[in-house]
């Protein structure tokens, strides 16, 4: 293991600011669950900033985040979680929607990690959430301009050989007028 690895390692363990950094910077929120007593959750305060909640008002149990998901993403969530304990090879990595307390969207990438007991049976599972709102909107927006373009436009990948010539072509994109 690298060295300085190895001593942030070290520093997790021995100086809570360390992992309090790493979470406020990293990240727009992280959770911890018991998946045996549910009820015990732990959501970290910059979550709740990021839905425009304060933190100190929310409780901490599983049920409390299942209010702020998107209605039509909560299977998502679910399925996503159901595969990954059933299959420790199937990852714990999706996007769902969250209301915000003004009641906009905001979009969430959730990848988990799931702690197993010795029958790889899951017991807590570990969340990581980043807001991907903005990269969505651009997504939209972007769509928007290519599929009104009255121009046929494409975008298109070039394929090369060993000696970097190039000799073929695959589409990307193409527009509706295309």
């Amino acid at each position: 293991m690298n060295h300085l690895r190895k001593e942030l390692y070290e520093l997790v363990k021995s100086d809570n600011s360390i992992f309090d950094f790493i979470q406020d910077v990293a990240l727009d929120g992280l959770s911890y669950c018991d998946i045996e007593n549910p009820e015990n959750e732990w959501v970290s305060p910059r979550f709740w900033l990021t839905l425009g909640y304060n933190p100190e008002e929310m409780q901490h149990n599983q049920s409390a985040w299942k209010h702020f998901i998107h209605p039509d993403d909560l299977q998502i969530s679910i399925d996503n979680f159901n595969g990954h304990s059933e299959n420790p090879n199937h990852p714990h990595n999706y996007v769902v929607r969250y209301i915000h307390k003004n009641g906009s969207t905001v979009w969430m990438w959730c990848r988990g990690f799931a702690i197993r007991n010795n029958n790889n049976k899951v017991i807590r599972i570990l969340r990581a959430y980043l807001d991907i709102t903005k990269q969505r909107d651009h997504e939209e927006k972007y769509n928007l301009i290519f599929n009104s373009i009255d121009e046929g436009f494409c975008i298109i990948e070039m394929i090369f050989d060993e000696q970097k010539k190039p000799i073929d072509y695959r589409f990307l994109a193409i527009n509706a007028s295309f």
